[in-house]
């Protein structure tokens, strides 16, 4: 084989493997680009949704907020809309979060009520036991006292027995 042809072959068959890498290339960038086109599209739907849901939540009409939670699933169970339905659900789940945090914070000033009694409890423990160790100790003095003035009185006694 003459050598020019053999290099014809070699550059031949590089420049196939170029191609081939370049088109593995632009098909991985096309994948990747479509992705990001999906997944921009659906952030868009999520957004109007929630666009949807919030200006639903401004919409919401005083009368429902006296709606009991029974009158609100009749009124989803007899909606003829999805966006009777939405709006009904959102109310249901803004009434929902409500309570949640209405409960919550009664919760916490329940909590905040024993944990002052439990200390106020704790405080007059360690009130009455100090109490208790100054009427011992004042006790102690009372005794010690009096067994000294005993013990002087008898050692008086002993020397006039004595003499």
């Amino acid at each position: 084989m003459n050598v020019h042809m053999l290099n014809s072959y070699r550059t031949a068959a590089l420049v196939e493997e170029i191609h081939s890498a370049q088109w593995e290339h632009d098909e991985a960038i096309m994948a990747r680009l479509k992705l990001a086109n999906e997944e921009r599209d659906e952030a868009c739907k999520q957004m109007e949704l929630l666009e949807q849901s919030f200006e639903m939540l401004e919409n919401i009409n005083p009368e429902e907020n006296d709606m009991t939670l029974q009158e609100l699933l009749n009124r989803i169970n007899n909606a003829d809309s999805g966006m009777a339905i939405r709006r009904t659900g959102a109310v249901i789940v803004d009434r929902i979060y409500r309570t949640q945090e209405r409960k919550k914070k009664i919760t916490a000033e329940e909590m905040n009520a024993v944990i002052e009694e439990r200390d106020a409890a704790l405080a007059q423990n360690i009130e009455t036991k100090q109490e208790d160790v100054n009427k011992r100790r004042g006790n102690f003095y009372v005794w010690f006292g009096a067994i000294l003035i005993c013990s002087a009185f008898l050692s008086q006694c002993t020397l006039q027995w004595d003499l």
